[in-house]
């Protein structure tokens, strides 16, 4: 009986040793699929950046290049230019204005906010953040400033006019 359980353990060590290189093999094999996959990741991201939704944002003389977010909310908002809003401050970290009229929206809550951000709270309030910080509210995401280091600088403590133009 002992020699039959030994055999028994004999065999099924070999079965599961066998099985753990089967298993070895088959990342190898996931790992040429996801190679592949991230050059046509990077592909797809080169495309979008061609075909990226950008517009100037102006404050007190000082012209932005925006980066506008791929989603309906950015469209919808490109459809509405150009505009001059008058922003007021809020937290000591944002500007923000509240649209006369709704524009779609696809919430997410952040982890963090950045420097540059252009989100929309709720449907109808335009927020540009010039400081980074965490944050639990839910946004739209409409894009970001790009080389927006001097952002705080520029937008100063008070109300200030913001031109959006294409």
């Amino acid at each position: 009986m002992k020699k039959i359980i030994l055999m028994l353990m004999l065999m099924l060590a070999g079965c599961a040793i066998h099985q753990k290189e089967e298993a070895e093999k088959k990342p190898m094999e996931n790992e040429e699929n996801v190679t592949e996959n991230t050059t046509e990741d990077e592909k797809e991201i080169h495309d979008m950046e061609e075909k990226e939704l950008k517009l100037q944002l102006t404050v007190n003389g000082k012209t932005y290049e925006v980066s506008m977010a791929d989603n309906e909310s950015s469209k919808a908002l490109m459809e509405r230019l150009p505009m001059t809003l008058h922003m007021s401050p809020l937290n000591g970290n944002e500007k923000y204005y509240y649209l006369d009229e709704s524009l779609p929206t696809e919430p997410f809550v952040p982890s963090s906010i950045h420097t540059g951000d252009l989100m929309l709270f709720g449907s109808d309030c335009i927020v540009l953040f010039y400081d980074d910080f965490t944050t639990s509210y839910s946004y739209t995401p409409l894009g970001h400033l790009k080389d927006a280091g001097d952002l705080a600088e520029v937008v100063g403590s008070g109300s200030v006019e913001v031109n959006f133009e294409r």
